[in-house]
């Protein structure tokens, strides 16, 4: 086998791959408040790429298999095996980092299943992430919006902590049961409610706003827990393979 049949085949192995990951239906697309968004087109356009370079490599190794390579045939095989495939990883690898960003994308590991439950299940929990949840303060990406932390530098440490969190889960390598790893800074809260109406004329936020601003005490210290403690978490399912 010649290296560009190799090549060819690892490639369309790659799109075939690329394609059956983006599992949600192309007629889920859209959203009802906002319509159809720059990550969704973004997706439609890796999986159309992707098909045309699978019927450009199809078209050029068997239909013109035998023919002269000119200038218009090199060309073809560039567009699908450089232009086409950088556009394809370009695009996968953005669609999945959005993705990530869903709260179901958090849920879709069990060990996070006790603080989804109580988040989106147990209208009488009093948990900071209950009490966002149920009265929609926060409208989308709940988990996502909290636990990054904002800026350029914010949003690369949450995508190193999410590659530790799956190296955990496909490893199984991890701590029991599971704890916060890090600092929940004020700033997380800060960015959506300073300046606000109601927080502005709490009279102990203003007579701490600056140990508040450089994290001299928590928010937490007032305002309770924001997922269930240890004793309070509810396991729907098995949550740690082979047990504690």
């Amino acid at each position: 086998m010649r290296v560009r049949d190799v090549i060819m085949s690892g490639i369309l192995l790659l799109f075939f791959s690329t394609i059956a990951a983006a599992d949600r239906p192309l007629s889920e697309i859209g959203h009802p408040a906002v319509g159809t968004t720059f990550t969704d087109l973004v997706r439609i356009a890796t999986i159309l790429a992707a098909f045309t370079s699978i019927v450009l490599i199809i078209y050029l190794q068997f239909f013109r298999r035998q023919q002269e390579i000119d200038t218009g045939r090199k060309w073809l095989y560039f567009i699908a095996l450089f232009m086409l495939p950088a556009f394809v990883m370009f695009g996968g690898t953005y669609f999945s980092l959005e993705e990530f960003k869903n709260v179901d994308a958090c849920m879709d590991c069990h060990q996070m299943h006790p603080f989804g439950a109580d988040m989106m299940l147990n209208r009488e929990s009093n948990t900071l992430a209950a009490k966002h949840f149920r009265n929609n303060w926060v409208n989308d990406h709940q988990c996502y919006s909290c636990h990054t932390g904002y800026g350029v530098a914010g949003t690369i440490q949450s995508k190193m902590d999410g590659l530790r969190h799956l190296y955990g889960r496909v490893t199984g390598i991890y701590d029991r049961p599971i704890r916060f790893r890090g600092n929940f800074p004020n700033a997380n809260c800060l960015t959506c409610h300073i300046g606000g109406e109601k927080y502005e004329k709490v009279q102990i936020h203003r007579s701490l706003h600056e140990r508040i601003l450089e994290d001299q005490i928590s928010c937490m210290r007032c305002h309770g827990n924001v997922h269930p403690s240890m004793q309070h978490r509810y396991y729907p399912v098995v949550t740690y393979r082979g047990g504690e």
